[in-house]
């Protein structure tokens, strides 16, 4: 009576599971000053799982800082940075 849906549902065993996850990770940059108040860094990350269709991922990464106002021979103030990547 009422048209309502019923459901019953048992489970029984062990709601234990053993995972086991691997990750790795390497990553390497380097800088390169272009003046002495701008640098360029520039870096590459490769990345590895083994609970994923894609096992193996390269992940590019770059930044810029601009001390504004930096001469060289006194340290910036202020400083802009911008970075950009693949995550």
């Amino acid at each position: 009576q009422g048209g309502g849906a019923t459901f019953y549902s048992v489970t029984t065993g062990s709601a234990l599971a053993d995972v086991t996850y691997f990750d790795a990770g390497l990553y390497a940059q380097d800088d390169w000053r272009l003046r002495p108040n701008i640098t360029l860094s520039y870096g590459l990350r490769f990345e590895t799982q083994n609970n994923f269709d894609d096992h193996a991922d390269f992940a590019p990464r770059l930044g810029l800082a601009w001390g504004i106002g930096g001469t060289g021979k006194n340290p910036p103030k202020t400083v802009l940075r911008l970075g950009s990547g693949m995550f």
